[in-house]
């Protein structure tokens, strides 16, 4: 596997990198790397995502390009923060 770039949140061929909806967040990323699994990381405050669990995909990408993580909201959590994790 071919190392992957640092996730590109939004660019080329991605109309809305980040979409708030009342059930979740979808955050699509245009440099996916086949073969990589992606991820993310979610906290209330910035210096939790260094402790955050990382929410994986259930399956690496199939394809080279955009790819879209949807996240589910908690509206406990009216703020968060969010890091995109590649393996």
């Amino acid at each position: 596997i071919v190392p992957a770039d640092p996730p590109v949140i939004g660019g080329e061929g991605v109309d809305v990198p980040m979409a708030v909806l009342s059930d979740k967040v979808s955050i699509t990323i245009s440099n996916a790397a086949i073969g990589h699994t992606y991820g993310y990381k979610k906290s209330t405050t910035l210096e939790g995502l260094a402790d955050a669990e990382v929410i994986k995909l259930d399956a690496p990408a199939a394809t080279a390009g955009v790819l879209t993580l949807d996240i589910p909201k908690n509206s406990a959590e009216p703020t968060c923060f969010y890091q995109i994790v590649v393996d």
